[in-house]
């Protein structure tokens, strides 16, 4: 059901409308969050930036697990869906939710990308300038938000292993991907009319949404690599698939290396040197290339840069 109103609103109104529901829904969100946490698991959310991470105990995770998840079910999945009711699926292309036959690739893609990722994350660090306000101030924060990371995924058992792969993993691929490639990406391409810039561009905002400098690039590259993944295989599925396989690893890497990042010995480590880095990013630039000239693109195309509103 589309709401007559609503036809006549461009695509930079449809999205700056998208990012105020985005805003209150995040907000109800936590709310919810909030005041289930005493009644569950009998203890608030902590006060992270104030808190001693090392004194939080098992609760208090659970507290932030659940709001978080909250965050993402209501926040980037219902404002995404709640737009989808309100402007109608042609706004977002229906999400192009329909699996094609290359969904396959977009694991592989994923994976033939870690070595460029991996130099991709060095040359960030090399970017920001040492001793530098970035450093001084917004580091700290980085440290702290992956420390909370490592704490929240730290569980030695299987079913809070398969637990966290359910909430790091599926919520955040299905959620965000249907927010940021769904709906935002969709909104910028039809406003400039260009496939490229939508996807850089709401590749950037997938970035900077996550407040961590020191990874900014390769988040951004990410999210780049999730755009073109889904028009060009004409399916949103294709980039939650890969956004699912890239979180996965974090989640293994901490439940089986105890970090965020894999010791020196590891394959992932073992394969971050640059001519490894170089290769990878031919075998990604050649994949998204082959789904280029065998996915739907040609199909879509027209429908997707147009902009609805206008008929």
């Amino acid at each position: 059901m589309v709401i007559k109103a609503f036809r006549t609103f461009s695509p930079l109104l449809r999205l700056l409308f998208f990012i105020a529901l985005f805003v209150t829904m995040t907000g109800l969100s936590t709310l919810i969050g909030s005041a289930l946490s005493p009644i569950i698991f009998g203890s608030s959310v902590p006060d992270i930036q104030h808190a001693d991470l090392e004194q939080i105990v098992p609760a208090q995770i659970n507290a932030l697990k659940l709001v978080q998840t909250s965050n993402q079910i209501l926040g980037f999945l219902g404002a995404s869906l709640l737009f989808m009711f309100l402007f109608g699926k042609q706004s977002v292309n229906s999400f192009l939710v329909k699996p094609g036959k290359l969904l396959f690739l977009a694991p592989i893609l994923m994976l033939a990308s870690l070595p460029f990722m991996e130099q991709s994350i060095a040359l960030n660090e090399a970017l920001i300038p040492a001793g530098g306000w970035i450093e001084i101030n917004l580091k700290p924060f980085q440290e702290m938000a992956d420390q909370l990371t490592v704490l929240m995924l730290s569980n030695g058992d299987h079913p809070s292993l398969f637990l966290n792969i359910v909430l790091f993993a599926v919520v955040p691929a299905i959620c965000e991907e249907f927010a940021f490639r769904g709906v935002i990406q969709s909104q910028i391409v039809k406003m400039f009319g260009n496939a490229h810039i939508g996807i850089w561009v709401s590749a950037i905002v997938f970035s900077a949404i996550h407040m961590q400098f020191y990874g900014f690039i390769p988040r951004m590259l990410l999210g780049a690599v999730f755009g073109y993944l889904v028009i060009y295989s004409g399916t949103i599925w294709s980039a939650v698939l890969a956004h699912f396989v890239n979180n996965s690893l974090a989640v293994l890497s901490v439940h089986y290396y105890g970090d965020l990042e894999a010791p020196e010995d590891s394959l992932e480590a073992s394969v971050s040197n640059l001519p490894m880095a170089l290769l990878s990013l031919v075998l990604v630039t050649a994949g998204i290339y082959y789904l280029y000239k065998k996915g739907n693109w040609k199909k879509i195309n027209s429908e997707y840069l147009m902009d609805s509103s206008s008929n």
